[in-house]
């Protein structure tokens, strides 16, 4: 049960990290990283295998509450790494109406993708405002009017 729940905690990590990469970068960038954090994921595996050699004998006799408190430390250092180091999302940022950050936001990306921090000019961000107002708008709408909401 517990391998269960450490397995889809991980999985959650590398998904939310892919998706992440999907969003920010260029092709060539997401190509690399998407590859390293392939290595990174068989390294993962290989690192608790040989964690697991530590604590275990065979899969009967070891010690299984100090291999997934080991496993659960690295799992909480992980855990604090992407919430302090992580910027918030654009558009979780232009939502909030912290307009500010997401420009932010998009400067560091353009500067790390194109090399170009001022790839966002006054029409860029006048036309990204128009556009989160209008989906506001329509969102607001659909709840006011009693249609379900669907998921996308």
């Amino acid at each position: 049960f517990f391998r269960c729940i450490i397995t889809i905690c991980f999985m959650l990590v590398v998904l939310s990290g892919y998706t992440t990469i999907a969003e920010m970068m260029n092709s060539k960038m997401r190509g690399i990283c998407m590859n390293c954090i392939s290595i990174v994921c068989g390294l993962a595996h290989i690192f608790t295998i040989n964690l697991a050699f530590l604590f275990f004998d065979n899969m009967k006799d070891g010690d299984w509450r100090k291999y997934f408190v080991c496993l659960g430390i690295l799992l909480v250092i992980t855990f604090f790494i992407n919430v302090f180091y992580l910027d918030e999302s654009i558009i979780y940022n232009l939502f909030q109406g912290d307009k500010e950050a997401a420009f932010l936001t998009i400067k560091k990306i353009s500067k790390e993708n194109l090399g170009n921090e001022n790839f966002l000019n006054d029409e860029k961000k006048e036309s990204l405002i128009f556009w989160m107002d209008r989906f506001n708008l329509e969102v607001k709408e659909k709840l006011n009017s009693g249609t379900p909401r669907t998921v996308r």
